[in-house]
């Protein structure tokens, strides 16, 4: 209650406030834990965390926080490392630069290694992704080559997390890649988020050899389990 999306970002990205991020990160699985379907408002999230951390909370602006419009009274710059971004945009431009035709020749950038994205956690994987998607969205696509040799490399089907996931499916859709047909329709069948439905059925819609077919089809058979808006937005866009 009172408390934007943006506050509460910007508040779970400040661990120092409560001696660390490791003991921020076990208090915030428990807190979620205790209070799983269920809600919690901004006052109750303040109550446990005064119990926790005493003197941190005391530290706290809470009226600002809470109540005050605009965004909390730190730089939240100070608490991103700038370092793992820049390192996943650079690689999601050299794939786009190996490909800018779209012919697939070559078919990775010079150096290219599963090396590249070692160690990387999700959220960096999702923003490569996010990334070449911002270079190879929509109809300037890459080669179906060229998605070939990420799979290659970087094993991407593997990945179950939902971002990834549809973000690389549409970059495989776009490709012409067929055999991401059935795997789009997996998560198409499994999930309801417009922010995932949309973007995949469009892609289908969009890929070559049979994809609007198979798209319509995959609605026709999950349309009932969607929420009436993303029905009705789905809709429109396969019929666009």
């Amino acid at each position: 209650q009172g408390q934007g999306q943006g506050q509460a970002a910007a508040g779970l990205r400040a661990p120092d406030a409560a001696g660390g991020t490791a003991a921020f990160a076990a208090f915030l699985i428990a807190h979620f834990e205790r209070h799983r379907f269920g809600c919690v408002t901004s006052e109750e999230f303040r109550t446990a965390y005064t119990e926790s951390f005493p003197s941190a909370s005391a530290a706290v602006d809470w009226e600002t926080w809470l109540h005050r419009p605009g965004m909390p009274p730190v730089d939240v710059g100070t608490y991103y490392d700038g370092a793992s971004s820049a390192a996943s945009a650079d690689l999601a431009r050299r794939w786009h630069l190996c490909d800018v035709l779209g012919v697939g020749t070559p078919d990775r950038p010079a150096g290219a290694c599963a090396a590249d994205i070692a160690g990387w956690s999700a959220v960096q994987i999702d923003h490569f992704l996010l990334s070449l998607l911002g270079y190879r969205g929509g109809t300037h696509s890459l080669a179906l080559p060229v998605v070939a040799a990420m799979e290659e490399l970087y094993g991407l089907s593997a990945y179950r997390n939902s971002e990834i996931r549809c973000k690389w499916l549409q970059l495989r859709l776009g490709a012409g890649d067929k055999e991401a047909f059935e795997p789009a329709r997996e998560v198409l069948t499994s999930m309801g988020r417009m922010k995932f439905l949309r973007p995949l059925y469009r892609s289908l819609k969009l890929c070559k050899g049979g994809g609007r077919a198979f798209a319509e089809e995959t609605f026709a058979a999950a349309r009932g389990m969607y929420h009436p808006i993303a029905e009705k937005m789905v809709a429109a866009d396969l019929a666009a």
